[in-house]
């Protein structure tokens, strides 16, 4: 496979990446790991204080730029990513590791729900790859790897609109490599199972994780097979690789594959608004990309 490289540095600066969600969870995990290949990574995400303290001396050291930016605000999102590449430069990289889920029933999904996970998960991603993909195109190199979920391969209960969202991200990757190949830029979405992050620290999906806990991997784990990406290129990664059998059990029977998502990921008693009071003994599919908020 193609080895994608960061191109060499430019006078005294490091390449550049660009990294949401950046503040806990994959994202962070992910910043480390880019700073131990040397690049400076523009870290994005709600809270400025707490990118400060994971920054520490990259900040003095010019490796770090914290930006917070909120990416439910298409504006914001929009006027940030504007400024933050007139300011520092075309990316080299870009990584959307952010992430916001919802776990209950469509039928108590408001239409704020989905138009916020899809702005958070989905169009937040688009505006930031349509501003920096024209310079990679250009410098014919450049790597773009969107962290989805695999949810989006089979919609579990009550992930709905977070589902939608992370498939949407899926097909935008395969129709941005299909339109590209050839161009020098590289571009992959990875498929994370369940991991421990604080998208089960909220009180949606506190129930969940005592039960999902023990099959849970570390954020680690899932950054460092994401930056393993740039050595060797796949547009699809699925971590752990066992989750791939969902793949195989679909082209057998999708409505097998439904049965089976839909017993591991709902709740045996649904209490109040969708949220479960005890949840299925194996909520295996129903995991966020990154983390329970984009912050």
């Amino acid at each position: 496979m193609t080895s994608v490289k960061a191109r060499e540095p430019v006078g005294n600066k490091a390449p550049l990446a660009i990294v949401t969600g950046a503040s806990s969870g994959i994202g962070a995990a992910v910043v480390a790991r880019l700073w131990d290949r040397g690049y400076r990574v523009a870290m994005l995400a709600r809270r400025a204080e707490v990118m400060q303290r994971i920054a520490g001396d990259h900040l003095d050291r010019g490796l770090a730029i914290v930006v917070p930016v909120d990416l439910a605000d298409a504006e914001a999102v929009e006027a940030t990513i504007k400024r933050l590449t007139v300011e520092h430069g075309d990316a080299d990289l870009f990584v959307h590791c952010a992430g916001q889920g919802l776990y209950r029933s469509y039928v108590d999904h408001e239409m704020d729900d989905h138009e916020r996970l899809m702005q958070i998960n989905y169009f937040s991603a688009v505006q930031i790859i349509g501003r920096v993909l024209p310079a990679m195109l250009k410098r014919g190199d450049g790597a773009i790897i969107n962290v989805s979920s695999i949810a989006a391969r089979m919609g579990p209960w009550g992930h709905s609109a977070y589902a939608a969202s992370k498939a949407a991200l899926v097909a935008l990757t395969q129709s941005l490599a299909s339109e590209h190949r050839g161009s020098g830029v590289r571009f992959s979405y990875v498929l994370p199972g369940i991991i421990d992050t604080p998208f089960y620290q909220c009180s949606e999906m506190a129930d969940v994780w005592p039960v999902v806990r023990h099959r849970a991997i570390a954020t680690g784990v899932v950054a460092d097979r994401i930056v393993r990406l740039l050595d060797r290129h796949r547009l699809e990664l699925c971590v752990p690789r066992h989750y791939r059998m969902l793949d195989w059990l679909f082209a057998l029977s999708p409505s097998l594959a439904n049965l089976i998502v839909s017993f591991n990921s709902r709740p045996q008693k649904p209490s109040g608004a969708g949220v479960p009071s005890e949840p299925a003994p194996a909520v295996q599919l129903a995991e966020s990309s990154a983390q329970r908020v984009h912050d």
